[in-house]
């Protein structure tokens, strides 16, 4: 996926209840929500959940990156198209 098409797929989603995308890595999973829950200054949710782990955060689309700042005093980059549409849950 083009830089690019990422970054339309995440922009398209903002729309959508629940997370508009997410990477799945085992028991890893970060969710990008289009709410800003307890973020502030035009920054959307994010959750990240590992095994019993939970912790939020806040993202923002820079170009074709997702920064994110958890709110546990951490924070990362991944590129946006390393996101992928969340599949539905069941």
């Amino acid at each position: 996926m083009t830089h690019w098409a990422a970054a339309m797929l995440l922009a398209s989603s903002l729309a959508q209840a629940g997370p508009v995308a997410e990477i799945v890595d085992g028991d890893l999973r970060v969710e990008l929500h289009a709410d800003a829950g307890p973020c502030q200054h035009g920054a959307l949710w994010a959750v990240l959940y590992k095994g019993l782990y939970q912790v939020s955060g806040c993202w923002r689309l820079s170009g074709s990156e997702v920064f994110i700042a958890w709110l546990d005093g951490t924070a990362g980059t991944a590129s946006a198209s390393a996101f992928s549409k969340p599949k539905p849950k069941l």
